[in-house]
C-alpha cells in the first residue's frame, strides 16, 4: 500500500498539468526577475543562479557548481554536484509565490520544489 501511495505522489509531482497555482516562467527576463540572485532551498540544500550565468549551492556535504542559460522556454543548466557531472538538462521552471518548481527533461522528468529566500 505504501508503494502505491508513493507512486501516486510521484505521478502528481511530475505532472505540471495537474499542479494548481504554479505559473510557468517562459522568458529569460521573467527568470532573472523572479529567481536569479535568490536562494532556492529545500530539505536537501540550497542553490542560487547568478546573473553572470553561473550557479552555486550546497546539498548536504556536496557543493554544487554550474552554469545556466535560457533556451527557448527552458532553463538549461550544466553542473557538478561534488565530483559527479550532472551533464546538461533543460528544465521547465514554475513559480507560485515563494515556491519554485523545476521539472527536469523539458518538463517530462522528475520535479523538485524549492522555497525562494
Amino acid at each position: 500500500m505504501k508503494l502505491i501511495a508513493y507512486f501516486a505522489l510521484a505521478v502528481v509531482t511530475a505532472s505540471p498539468a495537474l499542479a494548481e497555482g504554479f505559473s510557468r516562467i517562459t522568458t529569460k527576463a521573467e527568470y532573472i526577475e523572479n529567481v536569479v540572485g535568490k536562494n532556492g532551498c529545500n530539505d536537501s540544500g540550497c542553490a542560487k543562479a547568478l546573473k553572470n550565468g553561473k550557479m552555486k549551492g550546497k546539498f548536504g556535504a556536496l557543493k554544487f557548481r554550474g552554469t545556466w542559460e535560457w533556451r527557448d522556454q527552458y532553463l538549461c543548466r550544466s553542473g557538478k554536484l561534488g565530483d559527479k557531472d550532472l551533464g546538461t538538462d533543460c528544465q521547465v521552471i514554475e513559480i507560485s509565490g515563494n515556491k519554485l518548481r523545476i521539472t527536469r527533461n523539458k518538463g517530462e522528468g522528475k520535479s523538485v520544489e524549492y522555497t525562494i529566500q
